[in-house]
């Protein structure tokens, strides 16, 4: 069995994709407690990228001591591609309950053009702190040097070294990798005593290394065409507006969250009803609406939160009115907040549509097959295609 952690669950699912990819059974778990699991592939999403250092450090301990008492073949620390969350504490806590002596970091996807080089990080060729990653308030600080941005609580705690070099004990080792071969250099200097972390192209590169390959699959039969599906999207990035607006376009209906339940004060039952109302409409003429925010940004701290509320208010709802075969969701948050809220705490991977874009069920009847992906990846072209219906 392989043994993965995750902070938030876009990246647990980019994992799912990945190892079922590679032919692996793979399901994720959205609490430290995996119960009687036999799976491949066990992956936890502890939900802890936006969490205190000492609340991350509590749930890392838990989550650590629960794999390592199934004794998994080895462990990957999936972290976030340009540093955000508690990643320095997380890997120092997770190589002190698994009793690993050395840990590995390797956080470049270069087939994303995100590399790092000489200690500093890039993206398609410049530096991050030139890129719009630059304004993120999660970045624990504006630089591109990637001990830096890692952020350990000493700063002899990490160190930066080039392709090739030794892995050395006590302290986090951040790789220069700017190719797939750099990527495979690292991972043949893995053993028994190295904690490896990192993206998914590093999670690959493991993977070949030890003799997994990727497996032609189809679409699962669990799939099926046409099923009535809602899109929900709390993505604020204005990539994803702008592909809601291209499908809005293209006659797919949109509804977009009643402006006034962005206000902190607001009676909100009445706008969810007639924003579900406006959804179960347009469900009974098209196999696909999509429900968004659709608001302009706002500088109140606790309105994202009270938006992903709303859109999990409107999914309770939803599914007490009728049936939804299909419920894709765009934004980690989102998906979060909705997956959280329904109590479906097992998710299994069916299919990989494309890098970070998983299919998902949840051995629960009367359920949907559920779609999520991270607010800045495009949907793949095949998901419209199949889609776009009209009922008669």
């Amino acid at each position: 069995m392989i043994g993965i952690i995750a902070d938030d669950l876009s990246g647990a699912a980019e994992m799912a994709g990945l190892t079922f990819r590679y032919g692996l059974d793979s399901v994720i778990c959205l609490h430290p407690d995996s119960g009687n699991l036999e799976n491949e592939v066990i992956i936890l999403d502890t939900d802890s990228r936006s969490l205190t250092k000492k609340e991350a450090t509590m749930i890392m301990e838990k989550a650590g001591n629960e794999l390592f008492k199934k004794k998994p073949d080895w462990i990957y620390k999936k972290v976030d591609s340009v540093f955000r969350g508690n990643i320095a504490i997380e890997l120092e806590t997770l190589s002190r309950v698994i009793r690993h002596k050395r840990t590995l970091l390797i956080p470049a996807n270069p087939s994303l053009g995100r590399t790092i080089r000489s200690g500093d990080y890039y993206i398609h060729n410049r530096l991050l702190d030139k890129t719009d990653f630059a304004a993120d308030p999660e970045l624990a600080e504006v630089t591109s040097s990637v001990v830096k941005l890692l952020n350990p609580a000493h700063a002899d705690e990490a160190v930066s070294l080039k392709s090739g070099d030794s892995i050395a004990e006590g302290k986090i080792v951040i790789g220069d990798a700017c190719s797939t071969d750099d990527l495979v250099g690292w991972a043949e200097k893995i053993e028994d005593d190295v904690l490896p972390a990192g993206g998914s192209d590093f999670l690959a590169a493991i993977l070949k290394k030890k003799g997994f390959h990727p497996t032609a699959k189809t679409i699962s039969s669990e799939i099926k065409w046409p099923l009535p599906s809602l899109l929900v999207s709390g993505t604020a990035s204005l990539s994803g507006r702008n592909r809601i607006d291209e499908a809005e376009r293209n006659g797919i209906p949109v509804c977009r969250m009643p402006k006034e339940l962005i206000q902190p004060n607001c009676d909100c039952d009445e706008f969810i009803v007639n924003w579900q109302k406006e959804v179960s409409t347009n469900l009974q003429k098209r196999n696909l609406v999509i429900a968004t925010v659709g608001l302009p940004r706002t500088n109140d701290l606790r309105a994202p939160s009270r938006i992903v509320d709303h859109l999990f208010a409107l999914t309770k709802r939803l599914f007490e009115k009728q049936k939804i075969g299909h419920l894709w969701i765009e934004g980690g948050a989102t998906a979060s907040r909705i997956i959280r809220g329904h109590g479906w705490d097992f998710l299994k991977a069916v299919h990989e549509w494309d890098r970070g874009v998983v299919s998902l069920t949840t051995g629960k009847k009367n359920t949907p097959i559920l779609t999520i992906k991270p607010g800045s990846y495009p949907w793949p072209r095949d998901i419209w295609e199949g889609q776009e219906i009209i009922i008669s």
